[in-house]
């Protein structure tokens, strides 16, 4: 255990010292916006396949995203490019887009419906450009609203002006500060969104990633939970974040595992099941008291693909 954990924590620094010095060092002078008109740098190339994505490279998610060649999440992008190729989802759902790193990084079976939800007002000129490029556009349908529990309220979301991944729906007890800018914008259930599909003949895939607005999401979509038996998804699971949205992270496991088998990431091609989970045993597993990982939610009747070298299952 004292193997993995020290693999787990080699592996995170490693990539927020890779991070760092690409911001320290380069980016803000080679990303120059004289540069950026020259070279044309707001398009990238995603890794392994010939997907194209639009960034602002002005911004620091589009710098680092610019200068990674897309792979700031490679755990997610090995899931999701697997899933897709094994598990061949039917309907696909992308809850915070982003720039469209996950959304856009795969080529979908033929037939397949695609759904992008963000936010985020000031990324969809970058999404709809990639969009535009990709060979499933016909089938995919960007939505530009706040996933929630609740239809058609106007509710607040904080744009971060220096790095949009740190946009979110909660700032918690800090409140409203420099880095961030208020909007109103309408939030949807994904259950008024998948209501026009036959949910007991589709596969569903999808991905969560909400800054801590994760729980939320999930209650407006039990509708589609109960009715699709094929479901398959992955969501970031943060203590920190789920505080500041008041989200009782233990209670949210809990929660999670009435619907799902969850299966939970020490590293990138690990995997525990707990029979029964808790925000306890997930601190003695991490040996941290605030938990950061990712976790596999699995319909009873689907099996994880298999892309782990093992799933390792406690009590």
């Amino acid at each position: 255990m004292t193997h993995k954990h020290s693999y787990e924590a080699a592996i995170k620094h490693a990539y927020s010292l890779r991070y760092w010095e690409i911001l320290k060092s380069t980016a803000r002078y080679v990303l120059s916006r004289t540069i950026i008109r020259r070279w044309r740098t707001d398009r990238i190339v995603l890794p392994g396949s010939s997907r194209i994505l639009y960034v602002d490279p002005t911004e620091n998610r589009g710098r680092i995203l610019y200068m990674t060649g897309g792979m700031t999440q490679p755990r997610l992008n090995l899931f999701w490019k697997t899933a897709v190729a094994t598990f061949r989802p039917t309907l696909i759902v992308d809850i915070g887009v982003n720039y469209g790193e996950c959304l856009f990084s795969v080529t979908y079976p033929k037939n397949s419906k695609v759904i992008g939800i963000e936010a985020n007002l000031n990324l969809q000129p970058y999404i709809e450009r990639s969009k535009k490029v990709h060979p499933n556009r016909k089938s995919i349908k960007t939505v530009y609203a706040m996933a929630s529990n609740k239809d058609n309220e106007k509710q607040s979301f904080f744009i971060n002006k220096y790095w949009s991944g740190l946009s979110t729906a909660a700032l918690g007890k800090r409140g409203l500060s420099k880095h961030y800018l208020q909007h109103n914008i309408p939030s949807i259930t994904l259950d008024s969104l998948l209501s026009q599909y036959p949910l007991d003949k589709e596969k569903l895939l999808f991905k969560i990633d909400v800054e801590g607005h994760e729980e939320k999401v999930i209650q407006g979509m039990l509708h589609s939970i109960k009715h699709c038996p094929h479901i398959l998804g992955f969501i970031e699971f943060d203590s920190k974040y789920l505080a500041k949205s008041d989200t009782d992270a233990h209670a949210f496991l809990s929660f999670l595992q009435v619907h799902f088998n969850l299966y939970i990431y020490l590293n990138n091609q690990e995997l525990y099941h707990f029979e029964q989970i808790s925000l306890e045993k997930l601190q003695l597993l991490f040996k941290k008291k605030h938990i950061h990982t990712d976790i596999i939610l699995a319909s009873q009747c689907v099996s994880i693909p298999e892309i782990y070298s093992q799933i390792i299952q406690l009590d």
